[in-house]
């Protein structure tokens, strides 16, 4: 496996792409889980009345707005994770490139 490194950052070849690929799995596995949650939910709300019932429905509402934040973040860290590991790809063929253009000149 190849490695890439920057300053005291090594990164093996595909770590990255494999840790976006987790991210992405991870928001969906949130996801599901939340609409399931949400069905479940509703259902109980269609028969539950009183202040207990709305107290619950806030809480709920509340935490949907938390679930859509969490997985907004897990969108931008897998976005994140591709953008560092296509700009650690291209800076370490940058590297290659000035490496072999100077063991050229050396002939």
């Amino acid at each position: 496996m190849s490695q890439m490194s920057q300053g005291d950052l090594v990164v093996g070849e595909g770590v990255l792409a494999a840790a976006s690929e987790a991210v992405t799995r991870a928001r969906t596995d949130v996801t599901t889980l939340s609409r399931q949650l949400a069905g479940e939910i509703e259902a109980l709300e269609s028969r539950w009345k009183g202040d207990g019932a709305r107290a619950f429905e806030r809480l709920h509402h509340a935490w949907q707005s938390k679930q859509q934040r969490v997985v907004g973040a897990l969108d931008g860290l897998a976005a994140a994770l591709e953008e560092t590991g296509r700009d650690a790809v291209a800076t370490d063929s940058a590297q290659a490139d000035v490496t072999q253009r100077l063991l050229s000149r050396l002939g």
